[in-house]
């Protein structure tokens, strides 16, 4: 099974999705195209460290939250024995709905 890899630039912690880099953009909207292209395979990303990968993680998570082009789904796949520096991802669309149907049995209160 192939991966799409990515490679780290180390960084200074961000907060707002205005300050996530546009490589970190770029990587998702790339990696989620190819993924999306090719349903049997994964994402790879490594870092130096893993302050590093954290970092790219939270940047990568907000940005999928709030992404103008459709919202998507990052998911950190189960990885044995993968050094706290690589991690395997995967990228869906967030499907529309899904809160709508899995609240509808809920009332406020």
């Amino acid at each position: 099974m192939a991966m799409i890899k990515f490679q780290s630039k180390p960084r200074t912690g961000q907060s707002s999705l205005a300050d996530i880099p546009q490589d970190v953009k770029d990587d998702v909207d790339e990696a989620y195209g190819y993924l999306t292209d090719h349903a049997d395979q994964e994402g790879f990303a490594e870092f130096e460290t893993e302050a590093e990968r954290k970092r790219w993680i939270a940047d990568v998570r907000g940005y999928c939250a709030s992404r103008e082009a459709g919202v998507l789904t990052f998911r950190i796949l189960p990885s044995k024995n993968l050094p706290v520096t690589q991690v395997r991802f995967g990228l869906t669309a967030n499907l529309p709905g899904n809160a709508a149907q899995n609240n509808s049995g809920r009332t406020e209160g």
